[in-house]
């Protein structure tokens, strides 16, 4: 009878080919599969085809640290001075020409949606001075489904309405560009406002977002302010238009260039679009 040393020293001298092989870590296959040679090509290739990604990947990787710490390489739209550009957002030229007073009551060449869209124009208040035809708060632009430029807006700033969904006007009082959103919940529509100052006769390139939870302002390729909605769905449809000025107020404010793009651009891609090309 084996005693237990015996016992041990036959486990020990055991053949390795008793045992399962295990293959290193990082090995690649490298046998062929078929008779035809197709797997076998394959697995010989595929262990370079890695490390190339691997390669190309970690060079990436190096440019983009450089980008943001040493020197601009590639511009995402927020450094136009850097080596390389890379292409931004299309934007749809809706305004492509209008009279050197400003477009009026001029729709855009493509509808909008809902929501999830984006929009920049050129404006410059010429005569801030309000009157008993304009008010105190003059119309720039504005979102609605209507073939036809709208003759009324009643109550405008203070009584949320679903069509126009969106307007921006300027207030003379306070010397501002407000944004007005309808927003609904529940069947009950009300104001998603947001606001900068604007200084008359100067000419600006306004930015508008506005997500399904989110609109925003810009200015000059700057952001100035934005207002969350979250829970409550925007007013309007997907097929609105965007209308320049009404021409009652025509003589106070001078509109132009509109930009439009049926999603959500980042703030480097408005800043990418520069200032207004409207003059001083």
């Amino acid at each position: 009878m084996a005693t237990y040393k015996d016992r041990l020293l036959n486990v020990l001298q055991t053949s390795r080919a008793s045992f399962p092989t295990i293959p290193s870590i990082g090995s690649f296959p490298t046998g062929s599969f078929t008779t035809d040679g197709t797997d076998g090509i394959l697995a010989t290739v595929t262990p370079y085809i890695l490390w190339m990604l691997l390669f190309i990947f970690i060079v990436f990787l190096v440019l983009i640290i450089i980008n943001y710490t040493v020197y601009p390489i590639f511009n995402f739209g927020d450094n136009p001075n850097a080596l390389i550009t890379v292409p931004q957002t299309q934007w749809i030229n809706s305004w492509p020409s209008c009279p050197a007073t400003g477009c009026v009551e001029t729709k855009s060449t493509n509808t909008m949606a809902t929501a999830n869209y984006s929009l920049l124009f050129d404006v410059k208040i010429t005569n801030p001075a309000p009157s008993t035809t304009t008010s105190n708060t003059f119309v720039l632009l504005y979102k609605t489904p209507s073939p036809t430029p709208l003759t009324s807006f009643v109550n405008l700033g203070s009584v949320a309405t679903p069509d126009p969904s969106l307007i921006v006007a300027y207030d003379s009082l306070a010397s501002k560009i407000i944004v007005y959103l309808t927003t609904q919940m529940n069947g009950i529509a009300a104001l998603q406002v947001v606001s900068s100052e604007c200084i008359p006769s100067v000419p600006y390139r306004i930015g508008i977002v506005v997500s399904s939870s989110l609109v925003e302002l810009y200015m000059n390729g700057s952001y100035m302010s934005s207002k969350s909605f979250g829970g409550k769905t925007v007013a309007g449809t997907d097929k609105d238009y965007i209308y320049s000025t009404p021409n009652t107020y025509s003589n106070n404010v001078q509109v132009a260039n509109l930009f439009t793009a049926n999603y959500v651009v980042s703030s480097g891609e408005i800043k990418s679009m520069g200032g207004p090309a409207l003059t001083a």
